[in-house]
């Protein structure tokens, strides 16, 4: 290594301390943009806790209206003046889905699920107005169709059965809800958008209806 006090050495040396007060106010500088990064994001993130809280103890502060059902009730069971009453809950405790009450008049309307005492009343679980009660038990999204069934194998509204067709096996619907049993038949809940393939298997040979535990 070439002595400072050697001709030429003196000017390298200069650019070798100039180099690095260059690099040590690099770093300096790198530190404090990272250091105002992490305080930056600390202030965010504080101020989003601080937001959330506000928000969650608003929600809690304010009430909301809702219907309870007070007994048990079967789908497609019609409900009574006495089978709901008015609960008064923080909105925060209210689910989204929640029938508004007195919003919505739920005497005369009919579960399409098996409804439990205590149960918040939510609007999706609600059919139709007018619905009968075959009709209520109906999936959203579903059409009713009944079924020619072997009176060997004996089925009840809530079973779950999987379609398929005579000629070919060919499975048309799975897991599909049975919602009444007569006569005729079991009416099947089957997807709208199935029951083509449905009708026709129908019209071809028939609908084999197995029993899903």
């Amino acid at each position: 290594m070439s002595e400072p006090n050697r001709p030429g050495a003196l000017p390298r040396w200069r650019a070798l301390i100039s180099s690095a007060r260059v690099l040590v106010r690099r770093r300096r500088l790198l530190r404090w943009v990272a250091a105002a990064i992490t305080a930056l994001a600390a202030a965010w993130w504080t101020s989003t806790v601080v937001a959330d809280a506000e928000r969650q103890r608003a929600a809690w502060a304010t009430t909301e209206d809702v219907w309870v059902l007070t007994r048990g009730l079967a789908a497609g069971e019609a409900i009574r003046d006495g089978d709901v009453r008015i609960a008064t809950l923080p909105a925060a405790a209210v689910p989204p889905a929640a029938a508004p009450a007195p919003g919505v008049t739920a005497a005369g309307r009919r579960l399409r699920v098996d409804g439990h005492e205590g149960e918040i009343l939510l609007g999706p679980r609600l059919a139709p107005a007018g619905a009968s009660p075959t009709a209520a038990r109906l999936p959203v999204g579903t059409l009713g169709l009944v079924i020619p069934a072997d009176e060997s194998q004996p089925l009840e509204p809530g079973d779950t059965v999987d379609l398929f067709g005579l000629l070919g096996g060919r499975l048309l619907e799975d897991r599909a809800p049975v919602v009444a049993v007569g006569e005729r038949g079991a009416t099947v809940a089957v997807d709208a958008g199935r029951t083509g393939e449905v009708i026709v298997a129908l019209a071809e040979g028939g609908v084999v209806l197995a029993l899903r535990p």
